[in-house]
């Protein structure tokens, strides 16, 4: 026992702090399993910080491991999620998660019958509001003029 680890999270024998570190360099043994497993956990948590890190997990091991896992059955709900979540961080994650999904055409599929393209276009005409954003070098070239 460690108890440096003791407080992180650890889901089929993976921390994923550590593990989104290094980009799941590691080679994950059962990919399939554990992206079961993320998903799994990411459904039953109600604490926003854990349901990001699971996305931000599932995103990295379906974009490394997505012929091995196949086709995420759940893609539609995935895009129901995206259109209801008031959360800004998980809502982001959420989209660059589908943006691994759509690896898989049956992903591709149901993020589309699932009207995934209009959620995705009402969230573009917002786009202008994310304020957090702002590319610092610019803002620092114009402060620099002034």
């Amino acid at each position: 026992h460690y108890s440096s680890l003791q407080d992180e999270v650890c889901i089929d024998g993976y921390y994923l702090r550590l593990l989104l570190e290094n980009n799941c360099d590691s080679l994950i043994k059962n990919p399939f399993h554990f992206f079961n497993d993320l998903y799994h956990r990411f459904l039953l948590t109600t604490k926003v910080e854990l349901r990001c890190l699971c996305l931000q997990a599932m995103t990295v091991v379906y974009s490394q491991y997505y012929e091995q896992i196949g086709p995420f059955s759940d893609a539609k709900y995935i895009v129901a999620m995206l259109e209801k979540t008031n959360d800004r961080q998980e809502r982001d994650r959420i989209v660059l998660f589908i943006s691994k999904l759509v690896l898989v055409k049956e992903n591709a599929k149901q993020i589309i019958d699932g009207n995934g393209i209009g959620v995705m276009v009402d969230m573009l005409t917002l786009a202008h509001l994310h304020t957090s954003r702002l590319v610092n070098a610019r803002l620092g070239k114009i402060l620099k003029n002034d």
